[in-house]
């Protein structure tokens, strides 16, 4: 798929790779990944390839890790995400690629003050009481939250991205990739919500329209994206 190395990590007993290209730039790209999806996304899912392809090709080291598989952005993937970011401290700068339910544990890095030179999200989920109440991933929710109830959710969802304050992400630059079509992760709870959250206190966080559910191949731009990393590491 690309000219480089994969290095293999252990991330507090989870599987993690660092993969890394030949001609590297110098800086890295953290990999949030969705649900039903592990360290391997990257590579394993074609919608993806050709933004892959692009970032690899432009030097961008790409690392991930399994995170406690559907995690919902709880505890144990932020302490996973915590532990990746600092294996990469060689890179110059980091920047966090969010896609679906990764966008609550990337978002949540950000908010953290973990390292964080950058973020985009592609039909990013970055409200996780809104997903909820869907039904449709409350069980897994739950599971990842260890609860029974929204009530017992709302009572320990402190660190829900859009629960948080502006300046929390003061200084990061931010771009989603979202949908209004999309019935999955819905725009205007997700990305709509949190963009407009953030903007005070960033430099940008523009909503990029999309078409189609999610999932739909718009939402892979490759070419808007590496102009907004450019922007991140220039």
């Amino acid at each position: 798929m690309y000219d480089g190395k994969t290095q293999r990590l252990d991330i507090n007993g989870q599987r993690g790779l660092v993969m890394v290209p030949t001609k590297h730039n110098g800086h890295a790209i953290v990999y949030h990944h969705g649900a039903g999806e592990d360290e391997t996304a990257p590579t394993a899912e074609a919608l993806k390839a050709e933004l892959v392809r692009s970032l690899l090709g432009a030097g961008f080291a790409i690392a991930s890790c399994a995170a406690h598989g559907d995690n919902w952005g709880n505890q144990p993937s932020l302490a996973d995400y915590s532990l990746l970011i600092n294996k990469l401290g060689a890179y110059e700068k980091v920047i966090h690629y969010s896609q679906s339910m990764g966008g609550l544990s990337g978002l949540e890095v950000v908010a953290s003050g973990m390292r964080c030179d950058g973020w985009f999200g592609i039909y990013p989920a970055c409200d996780v009481l809104a997903m909820f109440d869907l039904n449709t991933f409350a069980p897994a929710i739950m599971a990842a939250y260890g609860v029974s109830s929204r009530e017992q959710l709302v009572e320990i969802a402190t660190v829900d991205p859009v629960r948080q304050q502006a300046e929390q992400f003061a200084g990061v630059r931010m771009r989603f990739y979202a949908s209004a079509a999309d019935k999955l992760v819905p725009k205007a709870s997700n990305s709509d919500v949190m963009a407009a959250l953030v903007a005070p206190a960033v430099p940008e966080a523009d909503v990029v329209p999309c078409a189609g559910d999610h999932a739909d191949p718009s939402h892979f731009q490759p070419a808007d994206v590496l102009a907004f990393l450019g922007r991140c590491v220039g």
